[in-house]
């Protein structure tokens, strides 16, 4: 694009400018109007970079709104805008927004290539400010897939280009790398050296005054750190302040944090009422602002504190977390749209502009050759018909190939994100929070506290986060047969809603000597999401009209015999599908074998055998 008209381009910037100030007094009204204002004067006079600067203003606008998707889609339009304008350093800052968006939605992997792009391009420019945020996001993806030595790695990186900066902006930047670096070392379970950083963040005279929402996020840090590590000296009254600050404050994310800190404390020293309250009122309030992660730990940590209620609970959290993956797979999906349809969004408007030229080169021919007129028309409308004939073609082709290759690229990236997915369904987030889960739906609070010497044992045997769920656990005095007849509640349920959904009728049977409240939480959690995955291939293929779930115990062995009527299939010919892959995974990483039987017109035998880890809590 070109400017058309210098006048109107400079007016029309000045009002972009105008929009923006608008939009950081919180006058949404006003901004928008100018901003659109501004655009369609972008769009009149040709003006390539207000137009990418007005998409750049809207992108802020709806991050701040957290509508992340139309977020994503104006930082996408910018930065093809500025790089065709040869504005890298812009271009870099809309990669940098764009993979921060894809972060919030656990698209690990895209938003990583992403930031290294701008890194690419910062560091020709030796942008160290950019560099050292780029390095700093990275460092806080590594730390939500749990790659904490990564995560360490990058902090330094960006710790090193801190040194770049000057001493004023230098001493403001590394109080907040400090606290991410003392996280990590807390996700670690190095207390003490976790402690360490939340200490020297601290040290800062003037940090509260300066910064209140860091002081009392890094004094919230640290006493749950030192809560972790089972020392409550002073953590009820640096948790209590933290509080205060962040009501004072109005942030209302922190708010939640420290009553969720706040539940886990009272529950630590015995006092449930006062945790109950908090948790109730976490929740609400996560809920309300739309803090999904915080969300699942108040349910959580109210499955602990009301065991009686336990298995609606963990219902709610499975569909809750499940809906949230859901979320995030269509969001990740529509990014790829997004890309697709902007770059072809601007192939269009060049295509027009394009055309437009030929117009007016056309009419000046016209206007020029009144003698050939008559001549002229005809060859130009011949031309023309050929020209859109040609171009036509070429666009068909151009489009088929682009679809063949969008969808390839969808698919891939589905697969992708699928056993994404897969691997953190165990390794990461649900693995460890399911398991926790599990184990914690179905235990009861006793009175004595955790010892040092069987802290440290769970320490080095689990995550973070299972830690302290397991110290809790020993606490608990429920029932055994209460906690057995709510995981055997939790299979009927999972087996009549695949029955009413399948149209066959589904019978468990449960050998007496099994003791669910024996068996470790993990296997638990694999046998469930194992019949789960089985029963919805019974309701996909088999036309089944009777299946029987038999669980056994014999040996220290866990047997689950999955038996329908139903058309069965040529084992020779079938190949694993992803069904059966992700069944194997599961079966796989608890130890466990698996025998498929089936013959066709007769029905399918499923046996799956799990070596059995008791847990410790009943001896």
């Amino acid at each position: 694009m070109f400017v058309k008209n210098k006048e109107d381009s400079i007016s029309a910037r000045k009002l972009s400018v105008i929009a923006y100030q608008y939009w950081k007094l919180n006058d949404t009204a006003t901004y928008r109007y100018l901003n659109h204002k501004a655009r369609s004067l972008a769009l009149k006079n040709r003006d390539t970079f207000l137009l990418a600067d007005t998409h750049w203003n809207d992108g802020l606008t709806f991050k701040q709104r957290e509508v992340y998707d139309s977020t994503y889609y104006h930082y996408n339009i910018a930065s093809k805008y500025f790089e065709k304008l040869k504005r890298a350093d812009l271009a870099a800052n809309m990669l940098y927004g764009m993979s921060f968006v894809k972060g919030r939605y656990r698209d690990y992997t895209g938003s990583e290539v992403l930031m290294f792009k701008a890194i690419t391009i910062y560091k020709k420019l030796k942008n160290y400010k950019n560099l050292y945020s780029c390095y700093n996001q990275l460092a806080i993806l590594q730390r939500d897939i749990h790659a904490y030595d990564t995560a360490l790695y990058y902090h330094n990186i960006a710790l090193n280009y801190l040194e770049k900066l000057d001493k004023t902006e230098r001493d403001r930047l590394i109080l907040f790398t400090l606290n991410n670096i003392g996280l990590v070392y807390r996700d670690k379970g190095n207390y003490a050296k976790a402690l360490t950083y939340f200490n020297r963040v601290l040290a800062y005279a003037d940090l509260e005054k300066e910064e209140s929402d860091h002081y009392a996020r890094v004094l919230d840090n640290k006493a749950f750190c030192k809560l972790l590590s089972g020392d409550t000296l002073d953590v009820r009254k640096d948790m209590n302040k933290a509080l205060e600050i962040r009501v004072k404050n109005n942030n209302k994310n922190g708010i939640v944090l420290s009553k969720l800190h706040l539940t886990e404390y009272h529950a630590h020293v015995g006092d449930t009422l006062i945790a109950k309250r908090y948790a109730h009122q976490a929740k609400k309030q996560a809920n309300e602002v739309r803090n999904s992660r915080d969300y699942l730990r108040a349910l959580e940590l109210l499955s602990i504190l009301e065991p009686k209620k336990s298995g609606i609970y963990f219902k709610n959290y499975l569909s809750y977390n499940d809906s949230l993956l859901n979320v995030e797979r269509n969001t990740i999906n529509k990014f790829t749209r997004i890309e697709f349809e902007t770059d072809e969004y601007i192939q269009e408007n060049k295509r027009l502009t394009e055309h437009r030229k030929w117009l007016m080169v056309s009419g000046v021919g016209i206007l020029t050759i009144l003698s050939l007129i008559y001549y002229i028309r005809v060859q130009r409308v011949r031309n023309k018909n050929l020209m859109l004939e040609a171009q036509q073609q070429r666009t068909n082709e151009e489009y088929y190939q682009l679809t063949i290759k969008q969808q390839l690229k969808l698919e891939e990236e589905k697969q992708n994100e699928r056993n994404r997915i897969s691997a953190e369904l165990h390794d990461g987030i649900l693995s460890d929070l399911y398991g926790i889960r599990m184990q914690l739906g179905f235990l009861n609070l006793k009175s004595e506290d955790p010892t040092s010497q069987e802290f440290d044992e769970y320490l080095e045997g689990l995550q973070t986060v299972e830690n302290e769920i397991r110290s809790v656990s020993h606490q608990l005095n429920s029932d055994t047969s209460e906690l057995t007849n709510n995981y055997n509640a939790l299979l009927n349920s999972l087996i009549d809603d695949k029955s009413s959904v399948g149209g066959f009728k589904g019978e468990l049977l449960m050998n007496k000597a099994l003791n669910w409240n024996l068996i470790d939480e993990e296997i638990k959690l694999h046998t469930y999401r194992v019949l789960q995955e089985l029963l919805q291939n019974i309701v996909k293929h088999a036309k089944a009209t009777f299946v029987t779930v038999e669980f056994n115990y014999r040996n220290d062995l866990l047997e689950l015999k999955l038996t329908d009527n139903g058309v069965g299939f040529d084992q020779k010919k079938v190949k694993g599908g992803i069904g059966q892959k992700t069944i194997k995974s599961r079966v796989k990483k608890i130890s466990g074998s698996l025998d498929i039987k089936s013959i066709l017109h007769k029905g399918t035998e499923v046996v799956v055998v799990i070596p059995i880890i008791k847990n410790d809590k009943n001896g």
